[in-house]
């Protein structure tokens, strides 16, 4: 009686195995990895929508919004010298730091209000520049008043804040008409989230921004004082 030989993957077999636990594993990294894109933007997307409360009620108590970062002892203005940092006592954030060698770090530091893809320790937003105010002389003077943002008829097409490269990490923290390649497209995927004047909160592409320049920094409304 013969005796029978084991059987056993033959190295075509082997190779086929191992294509085929290669494509699943990709597969299932890939979906976890569009699972966690998705829930960054989703966290993202959220703290814009606080930055934009803390905007509103900075507004409301001081009849205008904060002013533009680095300005501390021009034009009177106390520290904290960074907008954001304004906002911290709205937010309930410790939001207290307006110098030192790295601000646009510091201010957001621990506080847990940035975005998780672009990092915890860094600021990540900027705004719309026509927003802040302007230097008139040894004082800040509003651009807008609070009531004709609230009155405005076209606040869901109004850039207020945005995704941007960091303060002091190599940005700015204005979105400027002229220049909005300070706008981070490319953080979530193709898109960056965009705060609005109703406080919505949406993605869109570079190409949006560039279709609707005029009407995302009021241009079409000018003069708006």
């Amino acid at each position: 009686m013969r005796n029978r030989k084991p059987y056993g993957f033959t190295l075509i077999e082997m190779l086929v195995v191992i294509a085929i636990l290669a494509l699943l594993m990709s597969l299932v990294v890939s979906g976890i990895q569009r699972s966690l894109d998705r829930a960054r933007r989703v966290s993202c997307a959220s703290q814009l929508r606080q930055i934009g409360v803390g905007l509103f009620a900075y507004a409301v108590d001081n009849g205008k919004l904060p002013p533009p970062a680095g300005h501390a002892g021009n034009g009177g203005m106390p520290s904290p010298s960074f907008w954001y940092s304004s906002l911290g006592p709205y937010l309930e954030l410790p939001w207290d730091q307006g110098s030192g060698p790295n601000p646009g770090d510091m201010a957001f530091k621990k506080t847990g209000l940035s975005c998780p893809t672009y990092g915890a320790n860094r600021l990540g937003y900027a705004y719309n520049e026509f927003l802040p105010p302007a230097v008139r002389g040894n004082n800040w003077l509003a651009k807008v008043t609070p009531s004709k943002l609230l009155s405005d008829t076209r606040a869901s097409q109004r850039l207020l804040a945005g995704d941007a490269t960091a303060w002091f990490t190599g940005g700015p923290d204005m979105i400027t008409f002229q220049e909005t390649s300070h706008i981070d497209w490319f953080r979530h995927g193709n898109g960056a989230n965009l705060l609005f004047l109703d406080g919505s909160v949406r993605l869109h592409d570079k190409a949006y921004i560039t279709e609707n320049r005029q009407t995302l920094f009021f241009f079409d409304a000018l003069p708006y004082e």
